[in-house]
């Protein structure tokens, strides 16, 4: 199995090359801030996808989602102000942790 950082990488360079190829050729008028948000996007969905395969799922689906809002919140900016998004994010990081918590077994002592 490929590990996390081999397939971040992948993911990265690979989007980073198709959003210069359709730049580039003149398929769309991209800009630098919605090329971000799409980075973050494909990165965080990859990170959630992660997750399926090991145990600590939490942390992996935490830091995918916040990765996917951040990406959404960039992308939207032009529609959506980001100070919603950033609370979305908020939200969502603090349901995880919540489960998390919820989750985690309690201390003998």
């Amino acid at each position: 199995m490929i590990g996390y950082g081999s397939g971040a990488l992948l993911v990265i360079v690979l989007t980073a090359g198709l959003l210069l190829i359709v730049a580039g050729s003149g398929l769309a008028r991209l800009e630098i801030q919605t090329a971000a948000g799409v980075l973050l996007i494909l990165f965080g969905a990859y990170t959630v996808g992660y997750s399926f395969s090991v145990k600590e799922k939490v942390y992996y689906v935490l830091w995918g989602g916040v990765a996917v809002a951040a990406g959404l919140g960039i992308v939207a900016s032009p529609y959506i102000n980001p100070i919603l998004a950033l609370g979305v994010a908020l939200v969502f990081i603090a349901l995880l942790s919540l489960v998390a918590m919820l989750r985690r077994k309690p201390e003998k002592g």
